[in-house]
């Protein structure tokens, strides 16, 4: 008894696992959708033909800046630059 007990309660965890991991999945495509509509409303000035180009522009300086700011941490995180 106690052993099918103690199954049904690792298949119950199994299964909240699952969910959450859903549900975490879930929100992060969320936020990222809502990310980039927020990207496409600063843009709402161009026009259709450069909008996809101007989208692009605006991704890669993202990414430019979150590399930069890792790069700066590491060198401050390293003392290279102590006197």
């Amino acid at each position: 008894m106690l052993k099918i007990i103690d199954g049904i309660e690792h298949e119950n965890k199994i299964e909240r696992d699952k969910i959450i991991f859903n549900q975490l999945v879930s929100n992060m495509k969320g936020e990222e959708f809502m990310k980039n509509v927020d990207k496409l409303k600063e843009l709402d000035f161009a026009e259709g033909l450069i909008l996809q180009t101007l989208f692009d522009y605006k991704v890669r300086d993202e990414h430019d800046q979150i590399d930069l700011a890792n790069d700066v941490a590491k060198e401050y995180h390293s003392g290279k630059l102590d006197p």
